[in-house]
Protein backbone atom coordinates (compact mmCIF):
# COMPACT_ATOMS: atom_id res chain seq x y z
CA UNK A 1 0.00 0.00 0.00
CA UNK A 2 1.25 3.68 -1.08
CA UNK A 3 -0.03 6.88 -0.14
CA UNK A 4 0.39 9.42 -2.92
CA UNK A 5 0.22 13.34 -2.83
CA UNK A 6 -0.48 15.10 -6.02
CA UNK A 7 -0.13 18.47 -7.13
CA UNK A 8 -2.64 20.18 -9.10
CA UNK A 9 -2.80 23.83 -9.83
CA UNK A 10 -2.98 26.20 -13.04
CA UNK A 11 -0.30 26.22 -15.18
CA UNK A 12 1.95 28.96 -13.50
CA UNK A 13 1.18 28.68 -10.39
CA UNK A 14 4.45 26.80 -9.27
CA UNK A 15 3.48 22.96 -9.32
CA UNK A 16 7.04 22.00 -10.70
CA UNK A 17 8.81 24.69 -8.45
CA UNK A 18 6.96 23.77 -5.19
CA UNK A 19 7.27 19.69 -5.13
CA UNK A 20 11.10 20.17 -6.15
CA UNK A 21 11.71 22.34 -3.17
CA UNK A 22 9.41 19.89 -0.84
CA UNK A 23 12.10 17.25 -1.73
CA UNK A 24 14.96 19.24 -1.12
CA UNK A 25 13.79 20.49 2.14
CA UNK A 26 12.48 16.57 3.09
CA UNK A 27 16.73 15.22 2.19
CA UNK A 28 15.85 12.56 0.43
CA UNK A 29 18.82 13.37 -1.95
CA UNK A 30 19.54 12.61 -5.39
CA UNK A 31 17.07 9.74 -6.87
CA UNK A 32 17.69 6.98 -9.04
CA UNK A 33 16.04 7.30 -12.45
CA UNK A 34 13.87 4.38 -13.44
CA UNK A 35 11.45 4.27 -16.95
CA UNK A 36 9.16 1.45 -16.52
CA UNK A 37 6.69 0.94 -17.08
CA UNK A 38 6.60 4.60 -17.31
CA UNK A 39 8.68 7.72 -16.52
CA UNK A 40 9.53 8.31 -12.79
CA UNK A 41 12.10 8.21 -10.07
CA UNK A 42 13.11 6.50 -7.50
CA UNK A 43 13.97 7.90 -3.68
CA UNK A 44 15.90 4.90 -2.08
CA UNK A 45 16.35 6.74 1.23
CA UNK A 46 12.59 7.60 1.25
CA UNK A 47 11.04 4.54 -0.11
CA UNK A 48 9.29 6.96 -2.29
CA UNK A 49 8.69 7.95 -6.04
CA UNK A 50 8.47 10.64 -7.93
CA UNK A 51 6.52 10.45 -10.64
CA UNK A 52 7.31 11.92 -14.20
CA UNK A 53 9.88 12.86 -16.49
CA UNK A 54 12.84 15.40 -14.77
CA UNK A 55 15.65 17.52 -16.08
CA UNK A 56 13.45 18.81 -18.89
CA UNK A 57 11.98 22.41 -18.57
CA UNK A 58 8.38 21.54 -17.91
CA UNK A 59 8.73 18.41 -15.54
CA UNK A 60 6.07 16.19 -13.83
CA UNK A 61 3.61 14.48 -15.59
CA UNK A 62 2.74 16.53 -18.78
CA UNK A 63 5.40 15.32 -20.77
CA UNK A 64 4.62 11.88 -20.66
CA UNK A 65 2.67 10.14 -23.38
CA UNK A 66 -0.87 10.71 -23.73
CA UNK A 67 -1.44 6.65 -23.90
CA UNK A 68 0.07 6.60 -19.58
CA UNK A 69 -3.03 6.44 -18.14
CA UNK A 70 -3.73 2.72 -17.91
CA UNK A 71 0.09 2.12 -17.04
CA UNK A 72 -0.08 4.51 -14.10
CA UNK A 73 -3.25 3.02 -12.49
CA UNK A 74 -1.55 -0.59 -12.76
CA UNK A 75 1.86 0.91 -11.28
CA UNK A 76 -0.14 3.01 -8.77
CA UNK A 77 -2.10 -0.61 -7.32
CA UNK A 78 1.02 -2.38 -7.53
CA UNK A 79 3.78 -0.41 -6.31
CA UNK A 80 5.74 -1.58 -3.21
CA UNK A 81 6.85 2.52 -2.54
CA UNK A 82 5.54 3.66 0.41
CA UNK A 83 5.21 6.89 -0.74
CA UNK A 84 4.21 8.29 -4.57
CA UNK A 85 4.45 11.90 -5.24
CA UNK A 86 3.23 14.05 -8.49
CA UNK A 87 2.49 16.75 -10.06
CA UNK A 88 1.31 18.09 -13.37
CA UNK A 89 -1.89 17.85 -16.02
CA UNK A 90 -1.43 14.06 -17.31
CA UNK A 91 -2.41 11.94 -14.33
CA UNK A 92 -4.45 14.50 -12.76
CA UNK A 93 -7.38 13.10 -13.38
CA UNK A 94 -10.44 10.84 -11.86
CA UNK A 95 -9.36 7.51 -13.04
CA UNK A 96 -5.86 7.83 -11.94
CA UNK A 97 -6.31 9.89 -8.37
CA UNK A 98 -8.65 7.40 -7.58
CA UNK A 99 -7.10 4.50 -8.17
CA UNK A 100 -4.52 6.53 -6.09
CA UNK A 101 -6.53 6.94 -3.38
CA UNK A 102 -7.86 3.09 -3.13
CA UNK A 103 -4.51 1.66 -3.23
CA UNK A 104 -3.49 3.24 -0.12
CA UNK A 105 -4.95 7.02 0.57
CA UNK A 106 -3.98 10.26 -1.34
CA UNK A 107 -4.43 13.83 -0.76
CA UNK A 108 -4.62 16.38 -3.93
CA UNK A 109 -2.78 19.70 -3.09
CA UNK A 110 -3.88 22.67 -5.19
CA UNK A 111 -1.06 25.04 -5.48
CA UNK A 112 -3.73 27.73 -5.10
CA UNK A 113 -2.12 31.41 -6.88
CA UNK A 114 -4.95 33.78 -8.67
CA UNK A 115 -5.60 33.48 -12.26
CA UNK A 116 -3.74 36.84 -13.50
CA UNK A 117 -0.73 36.19 -11.22
CA UNK A 118 -0.27 32.15 -12.42
CA UNK A 119 -1.15 33.37 -16.69
CA UNK A 120 1.68 36.11 -15.97
CA UNK A 121 3.80 33.27 -14.77
CA UNK A 122 2.86 30.98 -17.60
CA UNK A 123 3.83 33.69 -20.20
CA UNK A 124 7.52 34.69 -18.49
CA UNK A 125 8.48 31.17 -18.04
CA UNK A 126 7.41 30.26 -21.94
CA UNK A 127 9.59 33.76 -22.38
CA UNK A 128 12.71 32.66 -20.80
CA UNK A 129 12.93 29.22 -22.35
CA UNK A 130 12.17 30.69 -25.53
CA UNK A 131 9.22 28.58 -26.38
CA UNK A 132 5.91 30.04 -27.88
CA UNK A 133 3.57 30.44 -24.68
CA UNK A 134 0.32 28.32 -24.56
CA UNK A 135 -3.02 29.80 -26.18
CA UNK A 136 -5.45 31.52 -23.42
CA UNK A 137 -7.89 29.18 -23.94
CA UNK A 138 -5.69 26.19 -23.68
CA UNK A 139 -4.79 27.86 -20.30
CA UNK A 140 -8.48 28.75 -19.62
CA UNK A 141 -9.32 24.75 -19.99
CA UNK A 142 -6.46 23.63 -17.77
CA UNK A 143 -7.99 26.35 -15.01
CA UNK A 144 -11.73 23.96 -15.37
CA UNK A 145 -9.88 21.08 -15.25
CA UNK A 146 -8.27 22.54 -12.06
CA UNK A 147 -11.29 23.83 -10.61
CA UNK A 148 -13.09 20.58 -11.12
CA UNK A 149 -10.39 18.12 -9.49
CA UNK A 150 -11.23 20.68 -6.44
CA UNK A 151 -14.29 19.11 -6.25
CA UNK A 152 -13.35 15.60 -6.87
CA UNK A 153 -14.51 12.66 -4.63
CA UNK A 154 -14.14 9.20 -4.21
CA UNK A 155 -13.13 6.93 -0.86
CA UNK A 156 -9.40 7.35 0.60
CA UNK A 157 -8.92 11.00 -1.19
CA UNK A 158 -8.43 13.89 0.96
CA UNK A 159 -7.77 17.87 -0.40
CA UNK A 160 -5.81 20.27 0.95
CA UNK A 161 -4.57 23.78 -0.27
CA UNK A 162 -1.28 25.69 -0.06
CA UNK A 163 -0.91 29.49 -1.35
CA UNK A 164 0.86 29.79 -4.18
CA UNK A 165 1.51 33.52 -3.85
CA UNK A 166 3.93 33.09 -1.07
CA UNK A 167 7.49 33.28 -1.87
CA UNK A 168 8.91 30.20 -3.59
CA UNK A 169 10.35 28.53 -0.25
CA UNK A 170 7.52 29.08 1.50
CA UNK A 171 5.31 27.33 -0.75
CA UNK A 172 7.54 24.68 -1.20
CA UNK A 173 7.99 24.32 3.12
CA UNK A 174 4.39 24.29 3.03
CA UNK A 175 3.92 21.39 0.04
CA UNK A 176 6.64 19.61 2.46
CA UNK A 177 4.60 20.23 5.46
CA UNK A 178 1.48 18.11 3.69
CA UNK A 179 3.48 15.88 2.59
CA UNK A 180 4.94 14.55 6.34
CA UNK A 181 1.86 15.37 8.04
CA UNK A 182 0.11 12.99 5.26
CA UNK A 183 2.55 10.26 5.84
CA UNK A 184 2.57 10.56 9.50
CA UNK A 185 -1.12 10.02 9.71
CA UNK A 186 -1.19 7.15 7.22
Amino acid sequence: MSTTVYLIGVPGSGKSTALAGAIDLLGWGEPKARSQPFAHSWYEDAQAVLLGKQDVPFPGTDTLSLGVNPRAVEFIQTTEAGLVVGEGDRLANKRFLCAAAGAGGAVLVTVDLPAVAAFQRMLDRANTLRVAPQQESWWNGRATKTANLRRLSCPGLRHETVDGSRPREAVAAQVADVIDNWLTAA
